[in-house]
């Protein structure tokens, strides 16, 4: 099957007979099992995804599925499918977050939910709407899959007090579902931050299944999956790499290739136990197409929302880098409840939902978390140069800036790289870096950031950004 890039649906990708990762036992499973649940993941882990196969499977049944897992387990009807995402929403103002999550859901309802003889103008809000919803509903009649819940309450992190109007507003929608719920067959909302117990209703009838083993898996590419779904990819990955001709792949060059897919996209652990591992998806399909000339990169970070970084990244950090191994720890309490990202712990959860950082260890008392792979590396390095960069001036910018460019060509040079060094050197001798281990400090930061491996290793191994092979030793 090819492996394609595209945003595609569950329907689209079935019909172009596109590469699909087969989690449909699962998905089985949390169907049977729970009947509201919610899920959090970072950006691009498969979200979307998810919610596009559960709105065909409940409103076609397995006519999608052929070949899949599902397939010969599922023998339920179809249902009426209300999918809603928070996406898109305005939240600058109360008025205009209430105004157009009422229209974004009046978009999906109007016919199919609700009277048509009916307008956005009869409702007060998306609460309003939803319990005419639910009073106009038969029991058992309804999947609601609702996405990006926490969108908006993401972006007025720093207001609190327009931060408590949304979120009130919110609670208040998912409170009518709690009310409504015997109308609903199933219900799946997935966000990115886990505010559950601030916005989710009451939060008794939706399970929260973000920490849960079983489900640990359910979004993301486990090891196993790549292999066994992505060996073409892998072998022409290996040759083009490799420099090996494709009649002369062997299973050790296959390796070689996992284990730098694993470095720079594994080690994500969405598991209270902390034994599940599962890759980064979006990278590491960039990475595996054909026309992406196997490059190790950091694909995710440009398609990211950081909007909540620039207030948590340096007080975490300067906390991270004194941690033990660069970990910090914080109680389960602080990453079930809604975080505080005004304390060390609150900022440490919210990034981890975030995947900046993951968790590493566990125990009944908390987690601890840490940078997750190189590709995360990479972009705490380009968040912290960022950070730098504000508090320097328009000569030094320039300095740092020329020096990018440099450092992140091809065919860089160690003459380059060391003219580089010299240029920053000079545009820092002064100023607040002041002695010569912060300006060490900063160089290492800022060629990380630009794809350079700073940790010693032997001679001609660090990487060049765009060269594939010298980056498989990076």
């Amino acid at each position: 099957m090819e492996l394609t890039i595209s945003g595609s649906g569950f329907e689209a990708i079935r019909k172009e007979g596109l590469l699909y990762v087969d989690k449909t036992e699962t998905i089985f499973r949390m169907i049977e099992s729970h009947r509201m649940c919610f899920i959090a993941r970072p950006h691009l882990f498969g979200r979307g995804l998810l919610h596009s196969t559960l709105e065909s499977l409940f409103s076609r049944g397995t006519e999608m599925f052929k070949g899949l897992a599902i397939e010969n387990l599922w023998k339920d009807r179809t249902y009426k499918v209300l999918r809603f995402g928070f996406g898109g929403i305005r939240c600058d103002t109360a008025e205009n977050f209430r105004k157009s999550a009422l229209g974004a859901l009046w978009a999906r309802t109007s016919g199919d939910f609700i009277d048509e003889s009916s307008s956005p103008e009869d409702f007060q809000d998306i609460a309003s709407l939803m319990h005419e919803i639910v009073r106009r509903a038969a029991p058992g009649s309804i999947v609601l899959l609702i996405s990006g819940y926490d969108r908006s309450l993401n972006k007025c992190l720093n207001n609190p007090e327009l931060f408590r109007e949304i979120s009130s507003s919110i609670n208040d929608f998912f409170s009518e579902i709690e009310k409504g719920s015997s109308v609903f067959r199933f219900v799946l909302v997935t966000g990115v931050s886990r505010f559950k117990d601030q916005v989710l209703g009451s939060g008794h009838l939706i399970d929260d299944l973000s920490l849960d083993p079983e489900y640990a898996a359910l979004l993301g590419f486990t090891e196993e999956e790549i292999r066994k779904y992505f060996g073409k990819y892998l072998r022409e990955a290996a040759s083009s790499v490799l420099g090996v001709s494709p009649d002369d792949v062997t299973e050790n060059h296959v390796d070689l290739i996992m284990d730098s897919l694993r470095r720079y996209y594994g080690g994500f652990c969405f598991d209270r136990e902390g034994k599940v591992r599962v890759y980064q998806p979006w990278s590491a399909m960039l990475f595996l197409r054909p026309d992406g000339r196997y490059c190790f990169s950091d694909y995710w970070f440009g398609q990211c929302d950081i909007s909540p970084l620039p207030e948590l990244q340096t007080r975490l950090i300067e906390e991270s880098l004194e941690g033990k191994d660069g970990r910090l720890s914080a109680d389960w309490n602080d990453f079930t409840v809604s975080p505080d990202p005004e304390s060390v712990p609150g900022a440490l959860s919210f990034l981890t939902q975030f995947g900046f950082f993951t968790i590493k260890g566990t125990d009944e008392q908390g987690f601890s978390a840490g940078l997750t792979n190189l590709e995360m590396r990479m972009d705490w390095a380009r968040i912290l140069v960022l950070g730098i960069m504000r508090d320097l001036n328009t000569d030094r910018v320039t300095a740092v800036t020329r020096s990018e460019n440099a450092l992140s060509r091809p065919d860089a040079t160690a003459k380059d790289i060391s003219s580089s060094f010299s240029q920053i050197l000079n545009a820092l001798s002064g100023g607040r870096i002041e002695t010569e281990e912060e300006a060490c400090r900063l160089l290492t930061i800022y060629c990380t950031g630009s794809g350079f491996d700073m940790r010693p290793h032997e001679a001609g191994n660090g990487r060049c950004p765009g060269s594939s092979v010298n980056s498989l030793t990076a």
